[in-house]
């Protein structure tokens, strides 16, 4: 059976082999194929081709005529668009003159086609005009000669009337002319029906008739050079072979094929009634087309014509043919009814129907591999064999499902290769030995010999699909996505991209072959590369080649000299084509058409540049190389490059290439600008050409980009920078004026807030004696109301100071509100009484209306104080002696706000003064005689408005005005904290000398004015307290160091050297001194002056000028305070030290005392030598520090935290009282009896039984 089956595949490789060699002698490779572009064609019929000296093939036809590029035919024609285009759309004959120009014969005139702009325009003649052009031909010289019924036209280039000649009234009589034929001597024969043949006469400038046989009516005319005769197809008569220049008439006639017999049954009728002849140069043969069809003579030895058997055009006697041309290219355009294409030379491709239907490449097997492959499918039962080979040693290797097997010996005794048992498709061996194998799991690996483990070799997730050693050096493997990699085994096993085998479409390369001569061929379903290494060249065949014509490929075979590609139906037998050679036709691509928004431009002749419109949106270029037969088969490629604004070309795009047979290039909204498009193209086998043409196309400018428009964006920049560089000039000059009167202002407020703070000091020194004379209740009440106006007289010049603070603070918007809670009722009680003595001097009845209830707000005291200050000062300006003030506090529920109205029974204001009455600077009529700013009323209301609230007037003229504003109401009422001090400050200080003997208390007062720091300091002295002094808080800061008996610093704010501030920051972050009370006095009335001291420690804050008796009250509050919490420290049972301190330095401080006596509490020889020695301070400083915070020594302080455990312990344990007192520390439970009893005023065991 195997030796069968050898025998018929040597047959069938023999059968392969001399197949091409039989078949390149039959019919000299004549195959048929339609025009590339019949389906585009809007026509049923060809009456005339043209291929014009650019090489675009023309089509002359009943409806239209037509210019094919091989891609895209395009329609000249009358229509909708166009309807004057031609009188006709019926072309008869069309011809090209020596300027381009191509001459349209139509039923109703002759035209001509410009080509430099494809218009069409009518001859001038009119001879020409309106009639029916039989004949239209051109000249060697470019000249045109053209035929109607009655006249022969002759025009040049230029489209003038050489030569009229009417044949209507001649002795040519009205025959109908069939066609012109210039021959090599350039001697005009002219065809006419029943005349014969004529030719031109130069001398005569006429047509003469030529010596013919009566009788014969010729139809066309060619002139066989080779033969040195002409070859004349006639009407029912055949073809007759003429030689005008022959010694008798009978041989200037003889006849070469006679088609005047017919059959008896008719079949034949139209055998011999010659339409159209055409001589192939290059094929030696005679082409004719006749009313039966089309038929190719050879030309014999004694004249006469042989009729060859071309298969191609058998079926075609049912068809009217008529027009042949040949192109030039060996190529044969036929017209008619049926038109198509005649490919004449084989190009080294045969193609054959298989004899059998081949699959795949298992039947094309070599006969070695066949028969490894029978031998190990015999010897190893049970697996599937895929590929098998033998190594460097001759040793058989097999591709198995069950991985890559080796034979040991020659009885087929197996190893497995690798450890894996993975399924191989495929294995190759080189001459080194080493594997190289296509695992289903693994991909392609690479097996060294005497190894076990295999070697990757493609990367990137690629598979391969084949694998070729040839000359068993060089590995090609192909891809399952269209690479080709080759791999040199004696190197370094390095993969090497080979572009010229892979395919750019990513189709699976099926096989890798080698030919005789070296070339390398590569297959894929649709396609055939085959590379020649030495000149690194390569050609590709597509399967739909026309002399291919397959649906696709399955396999390749090397027959001989030849490559064999198979497909499901037929194979083709293809020669390895001679790269050394060099072609005689190159591929030159050139720019056709260009659509531009569906408007096409045809390009005319040598255009190479296009201007479109700014509109422009779509644009396609339309290429061609003009060879209409390899269109299928050609690839363009081109890349773009765009000139720059100053005319320098850009850096170009990369090579774009279109897919194979598609020759458009599409661009979508190109911007303005000149586009320079380089294009390139394969020729049919796909070999590429250099870069052949160079098209300009240029995208015109819109109005708003053109240069007109980019000089006024210019100049409209220009003017724009110039305007701009005014305003910021502008901008910068009002800036420094803003600048300086921003610094003029910030000097005139300094000056302002420097002059109150200057005036401060002298009203404190005025205030706080008249006030101290004002208690002697034995003064004489003259004296008294004296003393009253100095005091009232003073009280309303600080009112005026703050307003005109507070005045320059709206200015600034530097306002800034320190709201809190408290009760509205107070302030105003407080108001009452500063103007009860005004009020009582001018007799004037000061009443204030209000419930019992509280009044609880949120709103910043001070400046509410100020709105109310102001409200009662201009009541009690305005309003008369005997008259009424009434203050009255009401709550909104509605609107949850307070209302305070402050009514007088003065002159009130009229209609037209009420809008403006808050307005800045403004003064109503009967002010100006009382005096006044204008800014009081404006600080009410923006006060007001700042505190959310509102504000207005009812008032009529004669009949008093109330003025009234609302606040929004808190809540809940909350007290104060500790260092606002919110309490009354009018509450006059008791004195301390009720301590009777105890040691005076300590205060160090800081003030750099002489005369205000003697009054304070006397003033205190005589309140019992001992008062130590300074000038500045470097000099206080030194006596702090000194003195360690201070119990309370009162500081002012502004001192040379360092200033209060300083000072506090010092005290209150200094581990000696942070425990000390500071008092700040200053000048300064802004919320950021009191924020600040806060911020650095103080405990309160005075504003000068300010009461004697409120300092007075702020010391006894503050020394009185920390006695009640060092009092509470001593006889509570907590050790928490936050409420002890005011500082984060105490508070740490007394925490860590507590923590150490903590953790000694059962250390009953716990003392205050090491108590110092673990708080790290001496002594004396502990000493000082703990009776400062607590009020106790050291011993005692250790004493109060071992009694606090004690009691903790007797509230949550059950521990006898001696354990408690062991616990603790206590020498005895006696001592800590009598200890504990004094602390908490009981018994140990009395606190236990009270405390469950």
């Amino acid at each position: 059976m195997c030796n069968m089956k050898t025998c018929i595949k040597r047959f069938f490789k023999f059968f392969l082999t001399a197949l091409p060699l039989a078949t390149y002698g039959q019919a000299d490779g004549v195959i048929r194929q339609d025009l590339p572009t019949k389906n585009v064609m809007a026509c049923n019929g060809v009456n005339r081709f043209l291929r014009d000296s650019e090489g675009y093939v023309w089509y002359a036809t009943d409806e239209n005529l037509c210019r094919d590029n091989g891609y895209q035919v395009d329609v000249f024609c009358s229509n909708e668009r166009n309807p004057q285009l031609m009188k006709s759309n019926f072309i008869i004959d069309v011809a090209e003159d020596g300027n381009g120009h191509i001459w349209i014969g139509t039923s109703q005139g002759a035209y001509v086609l410009d080509k430099h702009d494809y218009s069409i325009h009518s001859t001038a003649v009119a001879e020409a005009q309106g009639v029916r052009i039989e004949a239209i031909y051109a000249l060697h010289d470019g000249t045109v000669w053209l035929s109607t019924g009655n006249h022969l036209l002759h025009f040049d280039a230029d489209e003038q009337l050489l030569q009229r000649i009417d044949i209507s009234q001649r002795r040519l009589g009205p025959k109908f002319i069939n066609a012109f034929m210039e021959d090599s001597r350039h001697t005009l024969w002219l065809l006419q029906s029943g005349a014969g043949i004529l030719f031109y006469d130069r001398e005569q400038r006429d047509f003469v008739p030529a010596p013919w046989q009566r009788g014969l009516d010729p139809q066309a005319m060619v002139e066989d050079v080779a033969n040195k005769c002409y070859w004349v197809g006639l009407w029912g008569q055949g073809i007759v072979r003429y030689q005008p220049d022959a010694a008798s008439a009978d041989a200037m006639v003889t006849v070469a094929q006679d088609g005047t017999a017919a059959s008896a049954d008719g079949s034949h009728a139209n055998r011999g009634k010659i339409l159209d002849i055409k001589v192939d140069p290059h094929g030696g043969l005679l082409w004719a087309t006749a009313m039966d069809g089309m038929h190719a003579y050879r030309i014999d030895g004694d004249g006469r014509l042989q009729e060859c058997d071309v298969p191609q055009i058998r079926s075609l006697a049912q068809y009217n043919l008529g027009n042949i041309m040949v192109d030039g290219l060996d190529n044969i355009w036929v017209g008619g009814s049926r038109y198509f294409m005649l490919l004449r030379g084989h190009e080294g491709i045969v193609r054959h129907d298989s004899p059998w239907h081949v699959m795949g490449n298992s039947a094309l097997l070599d006969d070695s591999q066949r028969t490894l492959m029978a031998e190990a499918a015999r010897h190893l039962n049970g697996l599937r064999i895929n590929d098998a080979c033998k190594d460097a040693d001759g040793r058989i290797c097999v591709a198995t499902n069950h991985g890559l097997k080796r034979a040991k010996d020659s009885d087929w005794n197996m190893e497995q290769v690798t450890d894996s048992t993975d399924e191989v498709l495929r294995v190759v061996a080189d001459a080194d030995g080493t594997l190289y194998y296509q695992g289903r799991q693994a991909g392609l690996c690479m097996l060294l010999q005497g190894k076990r483990q295999a070697q990757p070799m493609l990367k990137n997730g690629e598979t391969c699909s084949c694998l070729a050693l040839l000359d068993r050096e060089v590995l090609w493997i192909g891809t399952t996505i269209g690479r080709v990699y080759a791999c040199e085994t004696r190197n370094s096993h390095t993969l090497k991209p080979a572009p010229a085998l892979s395919n750019a479409g990513g189709n699976r390369i099926i096989a890798i072959r080698q030919d005789a001569h070296g070339h390398v061929w590569s297959v894929t379903r649709h396609s055939l590369r085959e590379w020649d290494l030495k000149s690194d060249s390569y050609r590709i065949l597509e399967c739909r080649h026309p002399r291919i014509s397959m649906d696709y490929f399955d396999a390749l075979v090397v027959c001989g000299d030849s490559v064999c590609a198979v497909g499901p139906e037929q194979y083709c037998m293809i020669l390895p084509k001679d790269f050394d050679v060099p072609r005689t036709t190159a591929a030159r691509p050139l720019v056709s058409t260009v659509i531009v928004d569906g408007e096409s431009h045809y390009m005319g002749m040598g255009q190479r540049t296009l201007e479109i419109p700014s509109h422009s949106r779509l644009v396609e270029i339309r290429l061609t190389t003009l060879q209409h037969h390899l269109a299928p088969q050609v690839q363009f490629a081109y890349r773009l490059h765009k000139t720059g604004l100053l005319g320098g070309t850009d850096r170009a795009e990369a090579w774009a290439e279109l897919p194979t047979g598609t020759n458009s290039i599409m661009l979508s909204s190109p911007a303005k600008g000149r586009y320079i498009i380089e294009v390139k193209a394969t020729d049919g086998q796909g070999i590429w050409d250099a870069p052949a043409d160079i098209f300009v196309l240029h995208r015109l400018p819109a109005w708003w980009e053109s240069g007109w428009a980019i000089a006024v964006y210019v100049l409209c920049l220009l003017a724009l920078a110039l305007l701009a560089a005014r305003q910021y000039s502008t901008a910068v000059r009002r800036r420094r004026l803003r600048q300086m009167e921003a610094q003029l202002s910030e000097m005139k407020f300094r000056f302002f807030t420097n002059i109150s703070h200057e005036l401060r000091t002298p009203l404190t020194l005025m205030l706080v004696p008249v006030e101290q004379m004002l208690t002697n209740d034995t003064l004489p009440e003259r004296d008294r109301e004296r003393l009253e106006t100095i005091k009232r007289n003073a009280q309303e010049l600080q009112q005026l100071i703050d307003h005109m603070l507070d005045f320059r603070r709206m200015e600034l918007g530097d306002v800034h509100l320190n709201k809190r809670n408290g009760d509205m009722k107070a302030l105003m009680a407080m108001a009452q009484d500063s103007f009860q003595s005004l009020a009582q001097h001018k007799h004037i009845d000061l009443r204030f209306l209000h419930d019992d209830a509280n009044f609880y707000a949120t709103f910043d005291h001070e400046k509410i104080r100020h709105v109310l200050w102001n409200l009662l000062s201009n009541a009690m300006k305005f309003t008369p002696e005997g008259g009424r003030v009434t203050m009255s506090l009401t709550t909104d529920t509605s609107l949850n706000e307070l209302v305070v109205h402050v009514a007088d029974t003065g002159t009130g204001l009229s209609e037209s003064e009420i809008p403006h009455v808050f307005d800045r600077y403004y003064q109503s009529a009967n002010a100006s005689s009382q005096g006044g700013s204008g800014i009081g009323l404006n600080l009410v209301r923006e006060t007001v408005l700042l505190h959310g609230g509102k504000v207005g007037v009812n008032s009529q003229e004669g009949h008093g005005a109330d003025f009234w504003f609302t606040i929004p109401i808190h809540p809940q009422p909350q007290p104060a904290t500790d260092k606002e001090h919110t309490r009354d400050d009018s509450v006059a200080a008791d004195s301390p000398h009720d301590k009777g003997d105890e040691t005076l208390t300590s205060i160090l007062l800081v003030e750099d004015n002489v005369e205000l720091r003697s009054l304070i300091a006397n003033q205190l002295s005589d309140d019992g307290y001992k008062v130590l002094q300074a000038a500045d808080g470097q000099q206080a800061w030194d006596v702090l160091q000194q003195k360690d008996d201070i119990m309370l610093i009162v500081s002012d704010v502004m001192m040379p050297i360092m200033d209060g501030m300083e000072l506090c920051r010092r005290v209150k972050t200094d581990e000696n001194t942070s425990h000390l009370p500071v008092i700040l006095l200053t000048a300064k009335t802004g919320d950021e002056s009191r924020l600040e001291g806060y911020k650095m420690g103080a405990d309160s804050y005075l504003t000068k000028p300010f009461s004697m008796a409120v300092l007075q009250s702020r010391i006894k509050h503050l020394l009185e305070q920390r006695q009640s919490q060092q009092q509470q420290f001593q006889h509570d049972n907590s050790c928490d030290a936050a409420p002890l301190t005011h500082s984060p330095f105490d508070e740490e401080f007394l925490a860590r005392a507590i923590k150490a006596v903590q953790n000694h509490l059962s250390d009953k020889a716990y003392g205050v030598n090491q108590f110092s020695d673990d708080m790290c301070a001496s002594r004396m400083t502990l000493y000082r520090k703990i009776h400062a915070i607590t009020g106790q020594s050291p011993s005692e302080f250790i004493t109060t935290i071992r009694l606090k455990h004690a009691a903790h312990l007797l509230e949550t344990s059950t521990l006898s009282i001696a354990l408690v007192s062991e616990h603790t520390g206590f020498s005895s439970p006696s001592f800590f009896a009598k200890q504990f009893a004094k602390m908490f005023g009981c018994l140990p065991k009395d606190y236990r039984g009270h405390s469950l």
